[in-house]
């Protein structure tokens, strides 16, 4: 559990390397999961070749998920909260907004469309989460 994680390492601990390549690879797996910018790439062919009720549960419901996954790592673990790790999150939130919507205002096909923006409007989650 990340309640774990957090208790078991200490201030000392937290700028080791391996604790944070541990960190950036749970960021890459979460952001890949949740359609941030680098990791977005798959999201708009799928919404655009899935069924409309399967292009629907993955615009909410595994969003939603992982959300309350990267929400309970920012609240448990503390190397989640320095501020190298803010300002990646930052960027990478900054980076979702401006492709999502750019990218949204050229498509043509409505599924595509929700799939660029399903990029954005979760780069607008991860900056409220960081400005927390």
């Amino acid at each position: 559990s990340f309640a774990g994680l957090g208790k078991s390492l200490s201030d000392s601990v937290i700028h080791q390397p391996l604790i944070l390549a541990g960190l950036g690879m749970m960021i890459v797996g979460l952001g890949f999961k949740l359609s941030l910018v680098p990791f977005q790439l798959w999201t708009p062919d799928v919404y655009q070749g899935a069924p409309a009720p399967v292009s629907t549960f993955l615009a909410t419901a595994s969003k939603i998920a992982i959300f309350a996954v990267v929400m309970r790592l920012f609240m448990y673990a503390p190397a989640a909260d320095s501020e190298v790790v803010r300002l990646v999150l930052s960027i990478i939130a900054v980076a979702s907004i401006l492709f999502g919507n750019l990218m949204a205002i050229s498509q043509s096909n409505i599924k595509r469309l929700l799939g660029y923006s399903s990029i954005a409007h979760l780069g607008y989650l991860l900056i409220a989460l960081v400005a927390v």
